[in-house]
């Protein structure tokens, strides 16, 4: 695991401080805060679906595992991220 600390860690929190300052004021990120919303907490509900937590659990082990793909080597997880449609947080 890399470690940063000390005059470079400073350096590298500096930078991230003032990349998101610069952010706040970019006309792009204003637009893009009024058209979009925050992820939801919880997910919709479906009518006449009743998620329990099993099927909340199915659906990750599903989405992450590298079974579904023709040659087992690549989750859904993967490919999302890959194309853009998702990030890891």
């Amino acid at each position: 695991m890399l470690r940063i600390s000390g005059l470079p860690a400073a350096l590298i929190l500096l930078l991230g401080l003032t990349a998101l300052a610069l952010a706040a004021d970019d006309p792009l990120i204003k637009q893009a805060q009024g058209l979009f919303q925050p992820i939801p907490t919880q997910p919709p509900a479906i009518k006449g679906v009743n998620a329990t937590p099993a099927m909340v659990e199915l659906g990750k082990d599903l989405y992450f595992d590298p079974r579904a793909c023709r040659k087992a080597t690549t989750s859904v997880a993967t490919l999302a991220i890959r194309s853009g449609w998702a990030a890891w947080t």
